[in-house]
């Protein structure tokens, strides 16, 4: 009697990376939380047991998915080698309107490098702190004590990170309305100031939108210029 399975690849021709590139492919078309270390076999067209010969289970899987991430990012994000450091703040402000940008457009990028899933492995871990030791040295020599500059990261990622986050959550549910169609949704008694922000300058009433985000950016790095030394302001 014939078998109806249909025949695997030897395990032999399978990898890792090759077992990534799947991952990362599966991911994007079902969403993180539902890959499956069972249809990533059925889409590379082997067994599930070959995959655990190369990775032991879907935590690990995550790691590896959460490293490569990791490193993409930093390749697209500018580096501050050979840049003055009297320029801090145009930096800055170019790193975190591009992470932004990459952030936004890729929501599989976006999960993976999240600190909330906590899936980092040793290889994520340096990568990502190597690139994180490059920006604090720069800021240093900018005029910044090494925990300032270590605060001052730390709130511009957060809250870059924030904002992408509220702007998925209003692509996924096409809430709030955009434009004047928000004035429907707000007591003009109430809150005449909002809704006048609404109608004259274009806000989204979820903080969100370019504006906002440029505007946050500017009064973090405002602030932070305070805190550098006399000696290196300018």
């Amino acid at each position: 009697m014939a078998s109806s399975a249909r025949s695997r690849r030897p395990r032999g021709s399978i990898d890792p990376e090759r077992i990534l590139d799947g991952a990362f492919a599966l991911a994007r078309e079902t969403g993180l939380a539902n890959l499956s270390m069972a249809e990533l076999a059925a889409r590379l067209d082997v067994g599930v047991t070959s995959i655990y010969w190369h990775v032991t289970n879907k935590d690990e899987l995550l790691r590896r998915m959460a490293a490569k991430a990791i490193a993409r990012l930093d390749e697209m994000l500018p580096r501050p080698d050979g840049r003055p450091p009297q320029e801090w703040r145009a930096y800055l402000a170019e790193y975190f309107a591009l992470q932004r940008a990459i952030l936004a457009q890729d929501s599989l990028l976006s999960d993976l490098t999240a600190v909330k899933d906590a899936r980092y492995d040793q290889e994520g871990f340096d990568t990502a702190y190597r690139g994180l030791e490059a920006v604090i040295r720069y800021l240093v020599a900018a005029g910044f004590g090494a925990l300032d500059a270590w605060h001052l990261y730390s709130s511009l990622s957060l809250y870059t990170e924030g904002f992408v986050g509220a702007e998925r959550r209003r692509a996924a549910t096409a809430f709030p309305p955009e434009g004047l169609r928000q004035l429907g949704l707000l007591d003009p008694d109430g809150t005449p100031l909002i809704a006048s922000l609404v109608q004259h300058e274009g806000i989204s009433i979820d903080l969100t939108g370019d504006a906002a985000f440029t505007a946050g950016l500017a009064t973090i790095l405002d602030g932070a210029g305070h805190r550098r030394s006399p000696a290196e302001a300018g």
